[in-house]
């Protein structure tokens, strides 16, 4: 059987089992499908362009309050000139630094005399 065969026979099967089909859009007058039609219009465009924006403006801000709150429990550590360790909570300005965090994991030492 061919593709149009099924087609045309699919078509019959609906037809009798839906022999007039009920118009899911009624309007009494062209203004009220003209309204129909612009508020499924409206409908499209957010779906298609507002809703996705905003979920990326959601997703852009989660990403910055998650880079916040790893900033605010950071700790920098570093030496100065006279090679005595510092740990600040800002990075030097030219200086090289490493970044630690201010709660160590579970079993691990931190040692002030690392390079």
């Amino acid at each position: 059987m061919k593709r149009a065969e099924k087609a045309d026979r699919i078509g019959e099967m609906l037809e009798d089992l839906y022999p007039n089909p009920p118009v899911p859009l009624h309007h009494t007058n062209p203004y009220t499908l003209l309204v129909a039609v612009a508020l499924g219009v409206a409908a499209w465009w957010w779906f298609t362009s507002e809703k996705p924006r905003r979920d990326h403006e959601r997703a852009k801000a989660a990403q910055v309050a998650t880079a916040a709150a790893e900033k605010a429990n950071t700790l920098y550590r570093w030496r100065d000139a006279n090679g005595n360790l510092q740990v600040t909570d800002t990075p030097p300005r030219g200086r090289k630094y490493e970044r630690i965090g201010r709660q160590p994991d579970d079993g691990i030492e931190i040692h002030g005399n690392r390079d």
